[in-house]
């Protein structure tokens, strides 16, 4: 009798314990959110809806100049859909990837790059003439040399870092990372993983 009135009050606290566990949401986290903590959006491109996957209500559209419509095609890509580009028209995700220059952060992608182009952009976020008063941030090839660049106002108040050719016809996978620090020491790039050693052309933000 006494050993089932101590079987019974511990199964009060696992329950209650159980409960308390519940109800701050930890099941829910461990079953809804496969991803690290930090990341703010993934767009998998296996929807033509474009939408984050981790918050559905932010959704990417497809833009060009002085087009009201814009065709464009999923192809087959490093996992799951890709977005085949022409250069004229782009993705454009709204919101997601507005950042603060003191507030770190890092973007990724999986691209594949044609043989011949010498200058496109691979990704970026901002405003402004690519020549002149751009404000914001991107990754892009120029003369056949990566380009790294974060811009307050281009080109007087930027970072602006150089790095070798990338491959070509080949999935890789680049990612720019900032550390909110202002500086060109904490603007870096990599490579399938590995950190590229690009030259600095630019340190003032």
């Amino acid at each position: 009798r006494e050993k089932e009135q101590e079987i019974t009050a511990l199964k009060s606290t696992i329950n209650k314990d159980f409960e308390t566990w519940l109800g701050q949401g930890r099941l829910s986290e461990r079953i809804t959110s496969p991803y690290p903590k930090g990341i703010v959006a993934h767009f998998d491109l296996n929807r033509r809806s474009f939408r984050n996957r981790l918050n559905p209500r932010q959704k990417g559209e497809m833009k060009q100049q002085h087009a009201n419509e814009v065709t464009f095609e999923l192809t087959e890509g490093k996992n799951g859909k890709g977005l085949a580009l022409d250069g004229d028209a782009w993705l454009d995700l709204g919101q997601v990837g507005v950042f603060d220059r003191t507030m770190p952060f890092s973007v990724g992608i999986w691209v594949k790059i044609p043989a011949g182009l010498e200058n496109g952009v691979v990704f970026h976020k901002g405003e402004g003439a690519a020549l002149h008063n751009f404000r914001g941030y991107h990754v892009a090839l120029k003369d056949n040399q990566l380009e790294i660049l974060m811009a307050h106002t281009k080109p007087y108040n930027a970072l602006i870092k150089y790095a070798a050719d990338l491959p070509r016809d080949e999935w890789i996978q680049l990612t720019m990372t900032y550390d909110g620090s202002s500086k060109a020491a904490g603007l870096k790039a990599y490579l399938n993983g590995k950190e590229l050693a690009p030259t600095t052309d630019q340190d003032h933000l």
